[in-house]
């Protein structure tokens, strides 16, 4: 087809590419509830469980040989909250695969996007930058409230 004076070629022939197909799994995941509630156990997880093991660990520093006082590990504690974190992470990510198929709407999907790999892709992308900026901030907060706890209970914290 070829463009004459006064119209415009077409741009597109129909079919969405990775772009569009990665700003519709942006808006599928952040308008599904269940979304928010993952995040929302990832952080609560993370947070409350972190401050939980700190606390319990820092309450025996008084009890610690200078063996044990020389080997402890104020990270670790103020991260065992990551690991309960990742199962949620494993949910949301099935979660966002599976979802479409239960309500017959992968069709629809399969129908804008007909290449299945930009379509796994994209939902890959979506997820990866919400879970990076996600665990990123747990895990500094974590770390930071840990640093808090083992400070207020006179223990070692990372200088």
């Amino acid at each position: 087809m070829t463009a004459t004076a006064g119209t415009v070629a077409p741009t597109h022939h129909g079919k969405a590419g990775f772009r569009h197909a990665f700003a519709a799994e942006w808006t599928k995941l952040r308008s599904v509830r269940s979304t928010w509630i993952c995040i929302a156990i990832i952080v609560v997880a993370s947070l409350g469980l972190s401050a939980l093991v700190t606390n319990l660990e820092a309450g025996r520093w008084t009890t610690l040989s200078l063996g044990e006082r020389a080997r402890f590990d104020p990270v670790r504690f103020s991260q065992s909250g990551v690991f309960i974190s990742q199962f949620v992470v494993g949910v949301l990510g099935a979660m966002v695969v599976t979802a479409e198929y239960s309500t017959g709407l992968i069709r629809t999907t399969l129908t804008a996007v007909p290449h299945r790999f930009n379509v796994l892709i994209a939902k890959k992308a979506v997820l990866a930058m919400l879970l990076l900026v996600v665990g990123e901030i747990s895990a500094f907060a974590s770390f930071f409230l840990g640093q808090a706890i083992l400070l207020g209970h006179g223990g070692k914290a990372l200088s």
